[in-house]
């Protein structure tokens, strides 16, 4: 059975409105979560591992998006854990 919201197809024009206002809040998400677990006695290899799966859950509807590159993903994790 298909269901219509699984198949996500967004114009490349959303996804371009806004993008660096989503790139701020990915960032901004991916630091408080890398904080917790930095605080909850995890090391940043998890975190990063954990960041990078929840980026990919989160955009698998909208193939070849994200809100943020690995690359500032790991920069992101790496300054949680530099406090």
């Amino acid at each position: 059975m298909d269901f219509d919201w699984m198949n996500v197809e967004l114009p490349q024009d959303i996804l371009e409105r806004n993008a660096e206002h989503r790139a701020d809040a990915a960032k901004q998400d991916v630091r408080v979560k890398a904080s917790l677990l930095r605080r909850l006695g995890y090391d940043a290899a998890y975190a990063k591992h954990r960041a990078l799966g929840n980026q990919r859950w989160s955009w698998e509807l909208v193939p070849g998006a994200t809100a943020i590159s690995e690359k500032q993903l790991r920069e992101e994790v790496k300054a949680a854990f530099a406090r």
